[in-house]
């Protein structure tokens, strides 16, 4: 097949469905007409040509010391093979695209127009397309950043080449290329003739034959010449005070800023060093002049400062970078990317000894020891040798921080930190204080900037650090998403299958609209907005366990983003957390702070924490919250769902059911009723495993929930809050605890383990004779009427009987919460935690069911009791409903007034007076006998293998 000639190749018509995808940017800017489009096959054999744009996508991108990117491209109009090319801008162009805060990010997409560019070629064939003048550029596509504006257009930016403030050394003169015709056609003919499209290197070039480090040398000298070249019309910005005095340059050219550098540079110099009286031990030098092991002293303006940091069985110490001018470089004309190094002082002795410094403030440092960490200098203090001082400007003299006043005594002493500087050395801090100010203008020039544009901006210092953040203050597009926090933690929770991240939830009591509303038990409704959930993964996984819930943490390196429902949620990876302590905040401002916010909390809702009661077993009633002493019996902690059986050797009736799991362990000998069982979840699984048979302990924030649809009453514990402490037989009040707990099983293990009177099924007012309290029952039964014994009697189950009976209590006493929700797909409860069921994935609530839930116990006439369950979850023969419960609404009786009202009044049909009784609003029980309709349903967890449901009332049906 015969190539294509050149000219017919230029040709190609472009289709448009090569365009749709961009198509609406193309509406936007008459500029990037798709009729423009062109390949870089079609450039690199048009050098001249600066018609038209071409598509690119970022590969690999680098700031320093001018822009330079790797992009994709492709080769031709029929878009089989993509190319590997590298963007430069650099000069006017590089100016230009800081001064509207451009900054590229891999994988960003852009449209890239030829006006202004020029070809070179690389090392290994590699296309280099640079832009010193300007470029015009639109963004289709941005990985991290939406622009409200997507089109730059340096072009536009007033032209200041004449001014000699604000040209650039590094801005060499655009020269066109001429139509390539010797070393540039060979460019063409290896790009043509190349099978995999790349450029192959030009072997006759003598400029290839070099070693990298001579072509460096080559181009350095070249660069020099060409800035000596247009010295006569132009200036330079900063310079390297290094290479100063290599650059001729004269004091006509010099501008104010660089004026200003050399003046501090030469007063750097002139402070004296070992001079006799030992004022200046060492030597002061620039930062970038600073060598490996040496013992220097330097001046440095502080563009970032952490907290005092207090390692258990380490000294105090605090870290801070500093900058100066030589930590710029020179293309680097708006201060954006310095060298900055860190210094990282420690003392033994007192926090206020550490350098009280805070951003752009000038410090003096004397006596510190330099080294190399990760290929960076950093600084170190000296034990009792390093010296520091604060310099202020306003007085033109120095301090040792806001509550420090040190005396001339002792900040002469060699063993105190603070310094006293000389003359000289206050002169340095005053050049390089006024020298910050012109930073910190060119640093607003260019945020403003930005900030109109609707760029990203990495931040006013230019510094890379991550900021310490409020959670009132989280930004995602904000130093990508990275940040520190000092917060409180409220709950944690592993993910169900615990072995992927840990869900920690923390507050610092600031809020935020683009948080999500929690609603939770543990969170209190007024920090529902200021909460953050936060996912440890990996190394951090673990560390969230061990965290305690109510503790301080200093939080590191914590990423936000935006979860799947657009609001905001952290992540953490590594194993950045330290927990902080009252003590701390005396130094630690950050966490200071914090405890301001949550006393004026306090102040404003009341205490967050709810007291619970201690209570013995006997006295424990269902669904309400319980401290207990007791002692370990059994540890069943290996499966998927642990547990542990406790006791403290008193009678609850409501213990019996669970007893029949476990009568034949030798350990739950004659405690029929006395034993407790307690399921585990979270971080109580891992201080369980502390406990051991026989064994004290104070299980704390407890309940028994009920057995709903025949269900065993069984205590539940959860989160991450340490719940079960061991109790200690040298600790004087455990030793208390344990004595009165073995006493009680002493008493009990003789005379056997009775149910107290005033229990929930013994209550003295029940036990009065029934003439008194109670009314009489119906003098003449009906044969086919059965007594509670002789229902129990009968083999055959499932079965239905009649029996006259009357309520004597009921389960849960708010009958509010006699409606409880399950989820219609798997036919399990919903935690009130959860507004649907998370296993399930039901987003849309269609799965939600309501159903009544309500355990009663009746007594029949012969004084025999039983437990009944009401509920609609089983049914019989009417597949809607059950008959007692007949035309009542399934709705949350929370919110449901009518609802509320219409059971209370079917319950008063049948049980009398006892929802008030129970309410304390009648001194006695008086509760009528009826004639009930019983259900008996098969439940191999049950005691009888069965569990009754009440299924009708004779003249009680809701109508």
């Amino acid at each position: 097949m015969k190539r294509r000639r050149e000219s017919e190749e230029s040709e190609v018509e472009v289709k448009p469905s090569k365009h749709t995808k961009y198509s609406h940017f193309l509406e936007e800017d008459p500029f990037f007409d798709a009729t423009s489009r062109r390949y870089i096959s079609n450039v690199v054999r048009n050098p001249t040509d600066e018609s038209g744009f071409i598509v690119c996508q970022v590969f690999m991108q680098w700031r320093n010391p001018y822009i330079r990117l790797i992009v994709r491209t492709e080769e031709d109009a029929i878009g089989s093979d993509v190319a590997n090319i590298e963007i430069h801008f650099l000069g006017r162009c590089l100016e230009a695209l800081q001064q509207h805060g451009v900054r590229f990010d891999v994988s960003d997409e852009f449209l890239l127009t030829l006006k202004g560019f020029s070809l070179s070629q690389g090392e290994k064939g590699k296309i280099i397309l640079k832009y010193s003048q300007g470029t015009h550029i639109m963004f289709t596509k941005r990985r991290r950043v939406e622009l409200e504006c997507e089109a730059v257009d340096t072009w536009k930016v007033v032209d200041t080449r004449d001014d000699p403030l604000t040209a650039d050394w590094y801005d060499a003169p655009v020269v066109r290329p001429a139509p390539l015709k010797d070393s540039s056609s060979k460019i063409v003919e290896s790009f043509a003739s190349n099978g995999d499209h790349s450029f192959k290197p030009v072997e006759n070039d003598p400029a290839k034959q070099k070693s990298s480090k001579q072509r460096h040398k080559d181009r350095m000298k070249e660069r020099k010449a060409k800035k000596a070249a247009k010295s006569n019309d132009s200036s330079s910005t900063l310079v390297p005070p290094d290479k100063v005095s290599s650059v001729p340059t004269t004091s006509k050219t010099l501008s104010g800023t660089e004026l200003l550098i050399e003046s501090y540079l030469d007063a750097l110099k002139a402070i004296p060093s070992g001079d006799p009286g030992g004022k200046v031990k060492w030597g002061y030098t620039s930062l970038n002049q600073v060598r490996q092991h040496a013992q220097i002293s330097t001046v440095g303006v502080v563009v970032a400062a952490r907290e005092i940091q207090k390692p258990e069985g380490r000294d105090l110490y605090r870290s801070f970078r500093i900058v100066d001018p030589t930590s710029y470089e020179p293309a680097d004309i708006h201060y954006q990317n310095p060298q900055a190094v860190s210094v990282n002082y420690f003392t033994k002795q007192f926090d206020y000894w550490l350098p009280a410094v805070q951003e752009n403030d000038v410090v003096i440092l004397t006596g510190l020891k330099s080294n190399n960490f990760h290929d960076r200098n950093t600084l170190t203090s000296m034990h009792n040798q390093t010296k520091w001082a604060i310099y202020s400007r306003s007085s033109s003299s120095v301090h040792y921080g806001a509550n420090v006043n040190a005396s001339e005594n002792e900040s002469s002493s060699s063993v105190s930190p603070f310094y006293e500087p000389l003359e000289v050395e206050l002169r340095c801090c005053q050049l390089l204080s006024e020298w910050w100010d012109i930073v910190q203008e060119k640093q607003k020039e260019l945020s403003s900037v930005a900030n109109v544009v609707g760029l990203d901006y990495a931040g006013a210092r230019g510094v890379v650090s991550r900021p310490h953040l409020r959670i009132q203050d989280l930004d995602p597009n904000r130093n990508r998403g990275f940040f520190d926090c000092t917060v409180e933690v409220l709950h944690g929770y592993p993910e169900p299958d615990g072995q992927r991240y840990y869900t920690l939830y923390v507050t610092d009591y600031t809020s935020s609209d683009c948080l999500t509303e929690v609603q939770a038990e543990w969170c209190p409704k007024s920090l529902s907005r200021s909460v953050l959930r936060i996912e440890m993964w990996d190394s951090s996984r673990e560390l969230g366990q061990e965290m305690t819930t109510g503790a301080f943490y200093s939080l590191k390196n914590v990423r936000v983003k935006y979860a799947p429902n657009g609001l905001l949620e952290g992540r953490l990876q590594e194993r950045k957390a330290t927990l902080l302590t009252n003590e701390m905040a005396e130094y630690h401002q950050d966490l200071k702070a914090l405890i301001g916010r949550k006393e004026i909390w306090k102040a404003k809702h009341g205490q967050s924490e709810v007291k619970f009661e201690s209570l013995s077993l006997s006295d424990v009633v269902l669904d309400k919250f319980f401290n207990c002493i007791v002692e370990v019996l059994y540890c069943h902690l290996d499966n998927k769902r642990p547990y542990i059986c406790v006791t403290d050797y008193t009678y609850n009736d409501y213990l019996v059911e669970s007893y029949e799991d476990f009568v034949s362990e030798p350990w739950a000998k004659e405690l029929r009723g006395c034993i407790l069982k307690v399921y585990l979840h979270d971080n109580q699984v891992r201080d369980a495993k502390k406990l051991k048979p026989g064994e004290f302990c104070v299980i704390q924030k407890t309940r028994i929930k009920p057995g709903y649809a025949g269900k065993k009453p069984n205590a539940f514990l959860g989160g991450s809050e340490q719940k079960i402490r061991k109790l200690n037989t040298s600790v004087p009040a455990d030793k208390d605890k344990i004595d009165e707990l073995l006493g009680r099983k002493e008493i009990g293990l003789k005379e056997g383990f009775l149910p107290r009177v005033d229990t929930m099924l013994q209550t003295t007012e029940t036990t009065v004779s029934r003439s008194a309290t109670a009314p009489v029952p119906p003098s003449k039964v009906s044969t086919s009427v059965f007594t509670i014994r002789e229902m129990k009697k009968v083999d055959s189950c499932p079965n239905k009987y009649r029996l006259s009976a009357r309520v004597v209590d009921y389960r849960p006493l708010s009958l509010r919460n006699a409606v409880h929700r399950i989820c219609s797909a798997c036919d399990n409860d919903i935690p009130d935690t959860q507004k649907a069921c998370v296993k399930c994935n039901d987003f849309n609530h269609e799965y939600i069911r309501f159903v009544y839930g309500l355990s009663l116990i009746i007594e029949d006439t012969e004084g025999t009791r039983v437990r009944v369950d009401i509920t609609d979850k089983y049914k019989e023969e009417d597949p809607d409903e059950c008959p007692l419960l007949k035309g009542l609404k399934r709705v949350s009786l929370e919110d449901d007034e009518e609802a509320y009202e219409q059971f209370c009044q079917l319950f008063e049909r049948f049980a009398g007076n006892a929802q008030e009784y129970y309410e304390k609003r009648s001194s006695s029980l008086a509760t009528p006998f009826r004639s009930m309709t019983i259900v008996a349903l098969p439940d191999p967890d049950s005691k009888d293998g069965r569990t009754y449901y009440l299924w009708n009332v004779d003249g009680a049906y809701a109508t």
